[in-house]
């Protein structure tokens, strides 16, 4: 009953002028494009095809037809809603059918579906996003830096001030706000790190976009000491936790 279930939800969400990509044939082109191959260990394929699709938001629906003796038959979906850019989770609804005396899955679930939209499920889940463009999106930033002669209190040349204040210095620039959770000689961790939603162009601003920019700054900086040595910056991404590690290369 599964593929009814969601053929029904997608239906839906189509009527309600929702663009609403094919699953099914996405997976198929990342198999043919060998997408999967190759993962790291803290990325599993789930993640790989939701960045590969290219989709702003992903429902997960999960799918139960009950069968009561005494009651009749219903259809219960479970919908999640995430922003897929940093995983955070938008919308959780439950959807009940009324009981019926009659089998007929796909109705049953028409109706769920219905009395979640009849609720506001949509307009919630517009709501949501709304306030992501005015507060922006949400991310944890991870810094690490534990070598004897490369830590968060040495100092960068050109800036004369410790890597951590560098690395402020340039985050200050670049987001709305930010909450600092984690602050030694090893680390800098920063919590609800938001992201402004538009570029200045006005196009959508994804998350990897400020990593990436992050990335490439982090790479041309040089300790005060050794301004000859180029460190060795490690990003890896995972939903909306961005890790960055320094070291100098072998």
């Amino acid at each position: 009953y599964y593929q009814c279930a969601k053929a029904e939800v997608q239906k839906e969400l189509l009527a309600e002028g929702y663009k609403v990509l094919d699953c099914e044939a996405k997976l198929r082109k990342a198999e043919q494009d060998q997408v999967f191959k190759g993962l790291d260990r803290a990325q599993t394929i789930k993640d790989k095809f939701l960045e590969y699709s290219g989709a702003d938001i992903h429902l997960e629906l999960d799918y139960t037809y009950e069968k009561n003796p005494s009651e009749g038959n219903r259809a219960v979906l479970q919908i999640s809603g995430f922003f897929t850019a940093t995983s955070l989770s938008l919308i959780e609804e439950v959807c009940k059918s009324n009981y019926v005396d009659y089998h007929d899955p796909g109705n049953l679930v028409k109706r769920a579906f219905r009395r979640c939209l009849d609720n506001g499920l949509l307009e919630a889940l517009a709501q949501r996003v709304e306030r992501l463009v005015i507060e922006g999106q949400p991310v944890q930033l991870h810094f690490q830096a534990d070598l004897s002669d490369l830590n968060m209190n040495t100092e960068m040349d050109g800036a004369y001030a410790p890597l951590r204040m560098v690395l402020l210095a340039f985050i200050d620039e670049q987001v709305l706000s930010y909450r600092s959770r984690g602050n030694n000689e090893h680390s800098l961790i920063l919590d609800e790190v938001r992201l402004p939603f538009f570029d200045d162009r006005g196009k959508y601003y994804p998350p990897w976009k400020f990593s990436q920019r992050l990335w490439q700054y982090c790479r041309k900086l040089r300790s005060l000491d050794q301004p000859e040595k180029q460190i060795k910056v490690d990003e890896d991404r995972r939903g909306g936790t961005f890790y960055y590690s320094f070291t100098y290369p072998n």
